[in-house]
């Protein structure tokens, strides 16, 4: 932060002008590296499939997006979830031709049933 507004902020600004020059530059030191910064980033996924639930924002393009301020970090816990479903194609061919083969051989019984 430029121009000492953290210690500007202060109550007792006349007690600290003498180190605002040192405060300013150990915060932003502080900043630089305990902290990403105390800015808004978002946060952008793609999930496979359909989405199904999240508590993001979702746009046209099934893109899932979380507006996050980083000081949030240092006072809560901050939970971004997302849940998709992908159709497994494999699964309903597989399912698709068992059953196939049941029918067939309901059938083919039926025949044999009445030829005798």
């Amino acid at each position: 932060m430029e121009g000492g507004s953290y210690i500007k902020r202060l109550h007792w600004r006349k007690k600290c002008y003498p180190v605002q020059t040192e405060a300013d530059s150990a915060l932003s030191i502080v900043e630089r590296t305990v902290f990403v910064s105390f800015k808004e980033y978002s946060v952008r996924i793609v999930m496979p499939g359909k989405v199904i639930g999240t508590n993001g924002c979702i746009d046209k393009t099934e893109t899932l997006l979380w507006s996050v301020k980083s000081d949030y970090f240092l006072t809560e816990p901050y939970e971004m979830w997302a849940e998709s479903k992908v159709t497994n194609t494999w699964a309903w061919i597989v399912t698709g031709v068992f059953i196939l083969f049941v029918i067939i051989g309901l059938i083919i019984r039926l025949f044999r049933k009445r030829k005798i």
